[in-house]
């Protein structure tokens, strides 16, 4: 479904109208682009969480599910791309151009390993990288310049609405777009105590959820396929 559609009716602002019985000056385009991005948030979290080996990346980024870093010889710090939202695995590309796996370690594997005496004095080529806010570490700091030498990969955010968005759609699997119209419905109905729509659009939320879940959680059918159970023995059948 696309974000607004005038003309047909079709879209997710106008679905709102359908499910509420109030127009835009009841419920404003503001109010509407505002809950369905959260409610796009909450989506996310829930194809995340059902992550079955297929990686979601919203169908409105062009990025790469990566960035491309350069290194400085001496100095084994930087940012985090902007936008990401978790981090999957980290490569470093070494002088020759070959790219090796870096071990993501935790603050607290840091401080065992005694790295503030021992590794930070130290230069090299890194085997290890520690995260924290929105900075990265190397250790130990390499001891050659590159560009684009450290290839980040992550889970990037969303791409919201914009209440002037009108063709574009959510960028997710299209049975359960209208997810965004019945959450940005039932945020209205909890707001206003419309104690019977809540009723009706948590339990539409609550099936609509259920069947996202089960979609992202088997959807790498190439790589998982389902299995037959146990049932008939249709050879027999036929002898």
């Amino acid at each position: 479904m696309q974000y607004s559609d005038t003309s047909t009716k079709q879209g997710l602002v106008q679905d709102i109208s359908f499910l509420l019985g109030v127009d835009l000056n009841n419920y404003t385009i503001e109010d509407r682009t505002r809950n369905m991005n959260e409610r796009f948030r909450m989506i996310w979290q829930m194809i995340f969480e059902s992550y079955g080996g297929w990686k979601f990346q919203d169908d409105n980024t062009n990025a790469n599910p990566y960035t491309d870093v350069s290194i400085v010889s001496g100095t084994g710090t930087g940012a985090l791309p902007s936008g990401a939202l978790t981090i999957r695995e980290v490569q470093l590309k070494d002088s020759n151009g070959v790219y090796h796996p870096i071990v993501c370690i935790t603050e607290q594997e840091y401080f065992e390993m005694g790295a503030d005496a021992s590794w930070n004095s130290q230069t090299g080529f890194p085997t290890y990288i520690l995260f924290y806010e929105d900075t990265w570490k190397l250790l130990p700091a390499p001891n050659y310049t590159l560009s684009s030498a450290l290839r980040i990969y992550f889970d990037a955010d969303i791409q919201v609405f914009a209440t002037s968005d009108t063709t574009k759609v959510p960028g997710f699997a299209s049975p359960f777009h209208r997810m965004l119209s019945i959450g940005g419905a039932l945020d209205y109905a909890l707001s206003r105590k419309m104690q019977d729509k809540v009723v009706y659009l948590q339990n539409l939320w609550n099936d609509y959820e259920k069947r996202l879940r089960d979609f992202y959680s088997k959807r790498y059918f190439a790589r998982f396929p389902g299995r037959i159970g146990p049932g008939r023995d249709l050879m027999d059948e036929f002898t």
